[in-house]
């Protein structure tokens, strides 16, 4: 399903790259799998640890450069980038 593995160092991607491949929907959220809400930009560019890949492409991060909560978020493969 996915090139990525649990424990490889990933960073979410731009909120304008994401934005320009999936689009917005009228809400203003990118429309990729699990929607990337306007609210989490403050995520873009931030590095995260894959702590667990789900079989449908979703991930959960650990992140360790972000000094606001990270919880609660969903996120997809489609939403990170191999560094």
């Amino acid at each position: 399903m996915c090139d990525f593995k649990v424990g490889e160092l990933v960073r979410v991607r731009q909120w304008s790259d994401m934005a320009s491949e999936f689009g917005l929907n009228d809400n203003g959220a990118i429309e990729c799998f699990c929607y990337f809400l306007p609210y989490m930009k403050f995520l873009c560019g931030k590095y995260a640890v894959i702590s667990t890949i789900f079989d449908d492409g979703r991930v959960m991060l650990r992140f360790f450069n972000c000094k606001r909560k990270c919880f609660g978020f969903s996120f997809h493969v489609d939403m990170i980038e191999k560094l």
